[in-house]
């Protein structure tokens, strides 16, 4: 890690701490109101029992309809929490992985240009030998006795294996 990465990490840590409270603390509230507001329409609904059948049912129907809104508004807010930190530890897991690929790919990358610089060096050794096998023969094809047991071709047979060695290691 370098000291700009640890600098960013740095920074989103205390933006995540300087915003992470005031929005947890705020939908906090919110499902404490809704709690509240449903414990003082329970209390009410229990005050107003003694009505007859039909108003009965019709609060009940609206204080069932009132219930099923508070508890998901409940739920969604809770549950939302916690899938948030989920969500972010996936994110820093793929963030991490996303990191050790492009470095992965960086070094073959690496690698791959690494081994044309050595395939380029190899065929520039060859070409030296095949230059300097050329330059031992005579005008009239036939090599001159450098100390060297020649081939047909007047190329020397220490050079012609040289070559062949030299294209076999890099082509």
């Amino acid at each position: 890690m370098t000291q700009g990465d640890a600098a960013e990490t740095g920074a989103g840590e205390s933006q995540a701490k300087s915003a992470g409270p005031l929005p947890w603390r705020w939908q906090f509230y919110v499902a404490a109101l809704l709690i509240v507001a449903f414990i003082v329409l329970t209390v009410c609904m229990l005050r107003w029992a003694n009505a007859t059948d039909d108003v009965w049912k019709n609060r009940v129907f609206v204080f069932s309809s009132v219930q099923s809104i508070v508890f998901t508004a409940v739920g969604w807010i809770f549950g939302r929490e916690v899938n948030r930190a989920q969500a972010d530890s996936a994110r820093k897991d793929a963030d991490q992985a996303r990191d050790e690929a492009n470095k992965k790919s960086e070094l073959a990358d690496q690698k791959a240009s690494e081994a044309a610089d050595e395939r380029a060096k190899g065929m520039r050794l060859a070409g030296a030998v095949e230059t300097l096998g050329a330059g031992t023969a005579e005008p009239d094809g036939r090599g001159h006795d450098t100390g060297f047991q020649g081939d047909s071709a007047g190329f020397p047979a220490q050079l012609a294996s040289l070559r062949d060695l030299a294209r076999r290691l890099y082509d």
